[in-house]
């Protein structure tokens, strides 16, 4: 089955269709367990599914309102109802949503395994400093002494 179905139905990696894209319910992995791809790189991949999420509670509740509406003519008490079933279909096509956006950024180039680190950062030590030349202190300490103010005495 292609990876990009794989993530949207059964919330797996888009990129190597093995890998859980959540570790909770609401928790989204920041990297895959298995091929290591990142799922969001930059801040602004969270506006997609929160506009989509909230497109589906206002959605669900207007289709809520109608019903209720054609049912009873909306008595009392139905805007429990109503905010029930948006909160409710909201929280049931969270993780669809998300999943589906993830594959998304997959298919636009975004979502990747991140480079090996280099040599350098690997160690998790700084860069050993190089030795100093002998007299470059003394020419440091004296660029720090004050000088006299020509005519001030």
């Amino acid at each position: 089955m292609d990876p990009f179905h794989l993530a949207v139905g059964q919330n797996r990696c888009p990129v190597c269709g093995q890998g859980a894209l959540f570790k909770g319910w609401f928790t989204l992995n920041e990297t895959c367990p298995v091929c290591g791809s990142r799922f969001f790189r930059d801040p602004g991949n969270w506006t997609a599914p929160t506009a989509f999420g909230y497109g589906i509670g206002a959605a669900s509740a207007v289709l809520a309102m109608v019903v209720l509406w054609v049912i009873d003519g909306l008595a009392s008490g139905s805007e429990f109802i109503i905010i029930g079933v948006a909160v409710g279909a909201t929280l049931l096509t969270f993780r669809h949503v998300k999943a589906w956006w993830v594959a998304v950024l997959t298919r636009m180039g975004h979502v990747y395994p991140d480079p090996e680190p280099g040599p350098d950062e690997t160690s998790g030590e700084p860069p050993a400093e190089e030795p100093a030349e002998e007299g470059a202190e003394d020419a440091a300490a004296s660029s720090r002494e004050p000088t006299a103010r020509a005519g001030t005495d």
